[in-house]
């Protein structure tokens, strides 16, 4: 065979690859965007504001959450309890003793209610509720069939109250894939694929929807920051083009290195849990005002202490949180501790 011969039928070989792997890549994306365009199906109507309380139930997880609405937006309260799954196994009981008397089955042991708050993703989680919309309507599914769909093993049971009329779903299994979920809705009776996102959402509400955020503005937004201690008051000033840089009022040109890291410290000072009072009445260590460039205010925080020494318990509350958020005390402590020395006239 020539080398011109063989170029040739290289190229050939090499040109016909390229269009096979044009055509499969072509055929995915085709599906993808058909699955993003597909006309999804309405299981209930209904919008994001009408939401006024929601439980979910499931063998690992109880959830509830009540909407309230204030000056600054809507946001929800609620509670989770997570269930202990039953030991695996039990003690045999002894072949003198009598049936009645033998151990009863083991089951699933209820933790306390954990309070908690949630404004972001339990606000997206309410606009995936209203309207809850499916990805298709599989229909009526008889008994001998529910398998199919993982209804004979439910994952969980959801009650939504939508501006008074309550919406109830059990949720299936996975579709094929994984990615979404089979559901049963008790209005129609009817089995849906809905969103996976929906059940993510529910069965891990303990991470996914208590909120850990102190504020829904960028940090990137703030351009100053008004501090008081007491009587002690100081103001800081973003300086431009330079990030995480602050510096006082009178200069606001050159980076504070002190004022710099003391910032940074109390951006790290989150909400872990939450309580809605706490046990002790708590003293107010320091409050933090956010204002953008046009001195409009973004937010506030608050930390507070409650007790002293080994026995001190940090809370921090904001705009977003309402309630207290417990936090850290090795940073929340630090904080306090150089505050002093930041804080002042």
């Amino acid at each position: 065979m020539s080398a011109a011969r063989g170029l040739a039928l290289y190229l050939a070989l090499f040109g016909a690859g390229a269009a096979a792997a044009l055509v499969v890549a072509t055929r995915e994306e085709s599906a993808t965007q058909l699955r993003g365009k597909a006309e999804q199906v309405q299981v209930w109507g209904g919008k994001p504001g009408a939401l006024q309380q929601l439980s979910f139930s499931s063998p690992k997880l109880e959830l509830t959450l009540e909407a309230h609405q204030d000056d600054v937006g809507r946001w929800y309260s609620g509670s989770y309890r997570k269930l202990s799954p039953p030991a695996s196994s039990a003690a045999p009981a002894s072949s003198a003793e009598p049936a009645d008397l033998a151990a009863p089955p083991p089951s699933a042991s209820p933790a306390a209610p954990v309070p908690f708050v949630g404004v972001t993703e339990v606000g997206k989680l309410a606009e995936r509720l209203a309207p809850l919309m499916a990805l298709r309507r599989i229909g009526p599914v008889e008994d001998k069939d529910a398998a199919d769909f993982g209804l004979d093993k439910p994952e969980g049971s959801l009650k939504v109250n939508l501006g008074g009329t309550l919406h109830e779903l059990v949720l299936g299994g996975p579709t094929p894939g994984g990615e979404d979920r089979y559901v049963r809705y008790a209005g129609d009776g009817a089995v849906y694929a809905v969103s996976g996102e929906l059940a993510r959402s529910l069965l891990f509400a303990d991470s996914r929807l208590v909120e850990k955020e102190l504020h829904a503005f960028e940090p990137a937004e703030v351009a100053t920051v008004r501090l008081s201690r007491g009587e002690q008051k100081r103001e800081l000033s973003k300086v431009p083009d330079k990030r995480d840089a602050w510096a006082t009022a009178a200069d606001g040109a050159t980076q504070d290195e002190a004022a710099s890291n003391w910032m940074s410290k109390l951006g790290r000072v989150r909400p872990t849990g939450y309580v809605e009072k706490p046990p002790q009445a708590p003293e107010l260590v320091l409050r933090a005002e956010y204002l953008n460039e046009r001195g409009k205010a973004l937010g506030w925080m608050e930390l507070y202490r409650s007790g002293a020494g080994e026995q001190a318990e940090y809370f921090v509350r904001s705009e977003l949180t309402r309630w207290y958020g417990v936090t850290l005390k090795s940073a929340a402590e630090q904080v306090e501790q150089e505050a002093p020395a930041i804080i002042k006239e």
